[in-house]
């Protein structure tokens, strides 16, 4: 089976990296299961809670009768994961939004997917109300994680304390974007970005792209690594298939437009892991 987001027509297409900016909120979308042997498809649910790029989040739990995706409050204000056994209908609604579950389907985690859009659109949801603004690398917003289980949530990781166990300068303001679980589910990449004053190219390290990998705990926090500093763009980091590293793509300034694929060790779990 496979499960998946479908969007109404509004007319608004993804433009390379930017999602559609002016998609009102509250405009339903579904949540659709597809039977492969079979080629049907039936709606599970419906959903307020998506954006261009990655629909709902729609992904599978700790089987094939749970699934999880994101959608609005009554007053189209807060995002929220639910937690669906489409088996029975029943639903858990979370605290929290998810952007990745964990492979036992235990946990999710996710950045703030309002506050998603400040540094690229189509990956979050659209609510009603201004996007909230990060001055600095603030304590009360980070990486979230939420126990599938009760839907109880809390920050895993703020951003202030990413900054201090990273380098990073606590004064920027600080966003999250993808957030992953490695293929074992015992550790976490998170896409950190920085962003400096409107004055400073995009090549200046203050409007940097930092790829975090942390423990489950959110105690062990490593930068792996970085760009704009030293390379002009860089983009789809995952984890290896052994979890020990990040993979992606980086483009070398000094080569034109050449890009090369990287991969980077973690001593996360000490100084024998590596790729």
């Amino acid at each position: 089976m496979a499960a998946l987001t479908t969007t109404p027509n509004t007319g608004q297409f993804p433009h390379g990296i930017e999602g559609a900016a002016d998609i009102p909120a509250g405009l339903v979308g579904h949540v659709v299961v597809v039977d492969l042997r079979a080629g049907s498809r039936r709606v599970v649910a419906e959903t307020r809670g998506w954006d261009t790029q990655t629909g709902a989040h729609v992904q599978w739990g700790g089987g094939d009768h749970e699934l999880f995706y994101n959608d609005l409050d009554e007053t189209l204000t807060q995002v929220h994961g639910v937690k669906l056994n489409i088996e029975t209908g029943s639903k858990l609604v979370m605290e929290c939004p998810i952007y990745q579950v964990s492979p036992d389907g235990k946990a999710a985690i996710s950045p703030c997917l309002r506050r998603i859009s400040r540094t690229q659109r189509g990956y979050g949801v659209h609510l009603k109300g201004k996007v909230p603004e990060n001055k600095n690398s603030p304590t009360d917003d980070g990486l979230y994680m939420t126990d599938t289980s009760t839907g109880k949530c809390r920050i895993l990781a703020s951003f202030r304390d990413i900054s201090k166990a990273t380098g990073l300068d606590p004064s920027l303001p600080t966003y999250g974007f993808h957030a992953k679980f490695s293929p074992q589910g015992d550790a976490i990449m998170f896409i950190v970005r920085t962003r400096g004053p409107a004055s400073k190219p995009k090549t200046d390290p203050s409007n940097g792209n930092h790829v975090v990998v942390m423990d489950l705990n959110g105690t062990q926090i490593e930068r792996v690594v970085s760009w704009s500093y030293g390379f002009r763009e860089g983009s789809h980091p995952n984890f290896l298939p052994n979890g020990r590293g990040v993979i992606l793509n980086l483009e070398y300034p000094s080569r034109g437009t050449e890009w090369a694929v990287m991969a980077c060790p973690t001593s996360l779990f000490g100084s024998g892991a590596g790729v």
